[in-house]
């Protein structure tokens, strides 16, 4: 009764234990293809064709759009970090737009089957805005 009692305690710890299949510890590197969105409080403006590279170095380059900025585009240095990916831009930037369409700053990711979806919220007095990558890997 106590090896049972073992056994069916020690597989508990093993179920529980499972590792979440969405969450990302290394990212694979190459050329993202897919699809921008940002949100402002219900207003939507998306963009398609947009190409995220991740190098093996932990650099990544992002396009943007020249006009209106959305996304912005972006490059420089990044972090896995459990569900996150930190992006530190390193171009200086004017400030005629929104600086959080550069890609850049903390970005909750999940990433399965080659689809990695980025996504960051900000929140400032009654507002939110959702800047939202959708790509795939090519």
């Amino acid at each position: 009764m106590i090896r049972l009692a073992i056994f069916l305690f020690t597989l508990l710890v093993m179920i529980s234990c499972k590792k979440n299949s969405n969450t990302i510890q290394e990212l694979e590197i190459g050329i993202y293809k897919g699809t921008f969105t940002v949100d402002y409080d219900g207003k939507k403006q998306s963009a398609s064709d947009i190409e995220v590279v991740f190098n093996i170095d932990n650099t990544y380059t992002s396009t943007g759009n020249r006009n209106p900025r959305v996304p912005a585009g972006g490059s420089g240095t990044y972090i896995i970090k459990d569900n996150t990916v930190l992006f530190d831009d390193k171009n200086p930037w004017t400030t005629e737009f929104d600086p959080g369409l550069v890609l850049n700053g903390e970005y909750f990711s999940t990433y399965k089957d080659k689809k990695l979806i980025l996504k960051k919220t900000i929140k400032y007095n009654n507002s939110r805005t959702i800047y939202e990558y959708n790509l795939t890997k090519q």
